[in-house]
């Protein structure tokens, strides 16, 4: 898999849950839009937080549509069209811990590098993220929402209403 300036692809097999719709959710930044107008693409905008080091929205885009963002070579997208990602990270399929994320309960990987890690309540999704596997970037809390929303049997834009308000 392709991790590039304007997504991640590879093949154009998308990763997650696709809906009954056949629509495909991926997370991109607030200038993703003009993305989408410029190439004709209709998205359907789900979620967004402000309250990260980052901007942070969830799109649903057809199938068609997320071909078209994978053919795009990275040097034709525009840096005004912002960033957005769509892929899984390394630790996908491999829920460990059940955590309490948000006052809920939310299943997560095993910290890499604690032995005995004792989970406790954290705040939020992106502190969960700081606190047990150390990242903080919005490429690794994009691949993270999206492993973990998959895993959690949720659409991404549902998981992170409920642990990312």
């Amino acid at each position: 898999m392709i991790d590039n300036k304007n997504g991640s692809c590879g093949t154009y097999e998308p990763v997650g849950i696709v809906s009954v719709s056949d629509t495909v959710e991926i997370i991109g930044s607030s200038n993703i839009r003009f993305a989408f107008a410029a190439l004709n693409i209709n998205a359907k905008f789900t979620y967004k937080t402000n309250h990260l080091p980052f901007h942070v929205e969830v799109w649903e885009v057809s199938v068609d549509d997320f071909k078209t963002l994978c053919d795009i070579p990275d040097d034709q997208w525009k840096d005004e069209w912002g960033w957005w990602r769509q892929g899984h990270c390394i630790y996908h399929g491999n829920i460990y811990n059940d955590y309490t994320v948000n006052g809920k309960t939310m299943y997560g990987y095993e910290p890499a590098e604690e032995e005995d890690y004792e989970p406790k309540s954290y705040n939020d999704f992106y502190k969960y993220l700081l606190d047990v596997h150390h990242v903080s970037t919005f490429y690794n809390f994009c691949y993270f929402a999206i492993s973990l929303a998959d895993d959690n049997g949720m659409k991404v834009s549902e998981f992170l209403k409920e642990y990312q308000p």
